[in-house]
């Protein structure tokens, strides 16, 4: 049985949990700051239950990932749970967890970023877990700042 493996990271956005949840409630548009992700869809609307599909590509496989959004909280929180589906030298089922809380002394909104993944495959390998941890890490500090850009100019649009 595999260990479960966590990196988290949050980032003190100034901006109201409102405009933050606005620009970090929905994982598609975010996506792109995944650069292992190639494709990322949700059927329907974004809800708890909603069906995730995603194509990853490690080590220059690609790899169909399926799942769902585990939990929807408008304003506060989102999560998603995906597992690979077909064959790939670098499985990573893995979930990622939202959260947005606002912090009015602190003058802004505390984003949280958390992700739980198992290392299957080659990624099983000495060395290989503290790389992962490293490229997860990164991507989380990389969706953090996109969404404080994103804040930023729906901040302006007000």
């Amino acid at each position: 049985m595999s260990r479960t493996h966590r990196v988290s990271e949050s980032l003190i956005i100034p901006y109201t949990r409102d405009i933050a949840w606005r620009a970090g409630n929905d994982p598609r548009p975010l996506s792109v700051h995944v650069p292992m992700l190639k494709r990322f869809r949700i059927e329907g609307r974004m809800k708890e239950g909603a069906r995730v599909t995603e194509i990853h590509t490690a080590l220059g496989f690609p790899q169909h990932f399926e799942g769902f959004i585990t939990a929807y909280e408008p304003g506060f929180h989102w999560a998603m749970f995906t597992r690979p589906v077909t064959w790939g030298p670098a499985s990573l089922p893995h979930s990622a967890d939202y959260r947005f809380e606002y912090l009015p002394d602190a003058a802004g909104t505390r984003v949280s970023i958390a992700c739980e993944y198992e290392l299957k495959g080659l990624l099983r390998l000495p060395c290989a877990g503290w790389i992962t941890a490293f490229l997860m890490r990164t991507t989380i500090r990389r969706l953090l700042h996109a969404i404080e850009k994103r804040a930023a100019r729906l901040s302006l649009s007000h």
